[in-house]
């Protein structure tokens, strides 16, 4: 009996391994943020590329409102979101606010990598009180459920701009 105990515990150890490594297992996403997303896809298209490189499925977390200790505040309208790379290590953060008809996504993005027990920002707009709040605002958020779609199905109904 001691046998299928190792097997049931190797292969939960194998499972661990293969999520990313910011924790959680892929769900279905939510309807209201595939607007946001879609729109953030196809403005980023060139950032994320070397990120996603081929893969059909985008996993992301998001999460609601503006960021503490980032400017300007206030923006109980925006949609951030984390979309992580193939291997969980890298995300990059994009922000997208609700306009009249569509979303405005921002130019601004910030690419984190996964260090120790939480996430470093590496690259951004920001000096380093900028990138302590979104580094701060990621090992919050990286608890968040993890999310997926297929991207042949993120398909922007409204209109995007990029600001």
């Amino acid at each position: 009996m001691l046998l299928p105990a190792f097997c049931l515990s190797a292969a939960l150890a194998l499972l661990s391994l293969s999520g990313p490594a910011f924790a959680g297992t892929p769900r279905k996403p939510p309807p209201s943020v595939l607007g946001p997303l879609a729109c953030m896809v196809n403005t980023h298209s060139s950032v994320l590329r070397d990120l996603l490189l081929t893969s059909p499925i985008v996993s992301f977390r998001y999460a609601p409102g503006d960021i503490a200790g980032t400017s300007p505040e206030g923006r109980a309208n925006a949609m951030n979101v984390f979309v992580y790379g193939n291997a969980g290590r890298k995300a990059i953060l994009m922000t997208a606010i609700a306009g009249h008809g569509g979303w405005h996504v921002l130019d601004d993005y910030y690419v984190l990598v996964q260090a120790g027990q939480g996430g470093t920002v590496v690259d951004g707009n920001g000096g380093q009180a900028t990138y302590a709040a979104i580094a701060a605002f990621a090992n919050e958020k990286g608890k968040l459920p993890l999310n997926s779609i297929r991207r042949n199905r993120l398909h922007a109904a409204n209109h995007c701009e990029l600001h």
